[in-house]
């Protein structure tokens, strides 16, 4: 009797459990992986943002999302018209400029290098993008936000 109940829960991402046949008393607080690369390919088009680039955290909370993100993101163009691609292009294809996964602070066994990773990496994303989707825990995004500020990358 008690399949029959309704189940609730918030991280539950994997996209087979949308299945109503299969699952029908399921409900999540939290989408699929699968639907979360279209609100930042539309957030790239209304503001016509060509690159980018992605950091996530190794935990597969955060790596699965940016994967995901990042082939949504690659397959999608910002414009059908050429006159708002690029200038001198005609390619408004969304790129990805840089994907890279960090370990988090709450990793057990991190340590000082993480910080030497860190400021290494805002460095090489600053010479490849401006527009920068971090996804982490929010201490995480905190001190990456903290580095892109001493390198003058926020405004």
């Amino acid at each position: 009797k008690q399949w029959y109940q309704r189940r609730v829960r918030g991280a539950c991402a994997g996209p087979a459990l949308s299945d109503k046949k299969e699952y029908p008393t399921f409900t999540r607080t939290a989408g699929p992986y699968n639907t979360l690369g279209k609100p930042f390919a539309e957030l790239m088009k209304a503001y016509k943002w060509y690159r980018c680039a992605i950091l996530s955290a190794n935990q597969n909370l955060f790596s699965q999302s940016a994967r995901h993100i990042q082939r949504v993101l690659e397959t999608q163009y910002v414009s059908d018209n050429p006159e708002d691609c690029k200038p001198g292009s005609t390619d408004c294809k969304i790129t990805v400029e840089l994907y890279k996964q960090f370990y988090s602070g709450k990793d057990p066994g991190a340590n000082a290098t993480i910080a030497i990773e860190r400021s290494e990496l805002m460095r090489e994303i600053k010479e490849k993008a401006r527009i920068i989707f971090i996804l982490g825990y929010t201490d995480d995004v905190r001190d990456f936000m903290l580095r892109a500020r001493d390198l003058e990358m926020l405004n």
